[in-house]
């Protein structure tokens, strides 16, 4: 499945749906890990409002959404290194 813009929570959460039912996982999924960005915040919140709607599947986007540890290693290491060469000028 190609994914279309643009790329906002509800857009993705429907494709994220839309591969979950076509691979008969809606009622498998437990976890989902992502980037901290705003609208994979979204998606997981209208994801999660459509499992229950027309799934009647409890999945709680609060703690069933995992934000991807080393996504965020990553960030961290971009502003050390950023500091560090700032610094060194």
């Amino acid at each position: 499945m190609e994914f279309g813009f643009p790329h906002t929570g509800a857009n993705i959460a429907k494709q994220v749906m839309n591969m979950l039912s076509f691979f008969n996982l809606a009622d498998k999924l437990f976890y989902i890990a992502m980037d901290d960005a705003s609208n994979n915040n979204t998606m997981a919140r209208e994801l999660s409002d459509i499992l229950y709607i027309d799934h009647g599947i409890r999945w709680n986007a609060d703690t069933q959404h995992l934000y991807c540890l080393t996504h965020i290693i990553n960030l961290v290491m971009k502003k050390l290194i950023d500091r560090l060469a700032t610094n060194d000028a």
